[in-house]
């Protein structure tokens, strides 16, 4: 599964991948056509509309409307593969995810996931500037499309 934070301007109420650049770099990353997006993943957003801009620097981000949604969210993802787009993402959550493109298990009452955090595929994002970091990103998200197609006979997807 892949939790962004809302659908881009105009963007559809689920699945943060439809379009625009943030679609794009995922694509990209994965290896994929952005069509194919969401046949390998499960597409979510916290948030059901676009906040809006917060001025030169990114979009604004509702902490606790996102907080609210990531507890609702949770139930959904017990037993999966969870990739939260976007520090924003991951502090909705709370997990207290320090790094990148690592695992984490989370465990809870009623559930449990492995979970990472991808840096936001915006346009704003710097840490997309840097090549490492794109081929670092390359080689999780293909990873996890090899992982999804491995699990495709019967396993929860990623």
């Amino acid at each position: 599964m892949l939790v962004g934070q809302a659908p881009g301007p105009g963007g559809a109420p689920l699945g943060p991948l439809r379009g625009g650049r943030v679609g794009r770099r995922l694509a990209d990353a994965a290896g994929l056509p952005e069509e194919r997006l969401a046949e390998v993943f499960e597409l979510w957003n916290l948030l059901g509309a676009w906040p809006g801009r917060a001025g030169e620097k990114g979009d604004r981000f509702p902490l606790p409307a996102a907080r609210a949604a990531a507890a609702r969210l949770l139930p959904l993802l017990d037993g999966h593969h969870v990739v939260l787009l976007g520090w924003n993402v991951e502090r909705a959550f709370g997990l207290g995810i320090e790094a990148p493109l690592r695992w984490l298990q989370h465990e809870w009452a009623e559930g449990e996931m492995l979970v990472a955090v991808l840096p936001h595929p915006s346009g704003v994002n710097l840490w997309w500037n840097r090549a490492e970091n794109v081929a670092a990103a390359r080689v999780f998200m293909r990873g996890l499309v090899e992982h999804a197609a491995d699990l495709r006979e019967g396993a929860p997807r990623a």
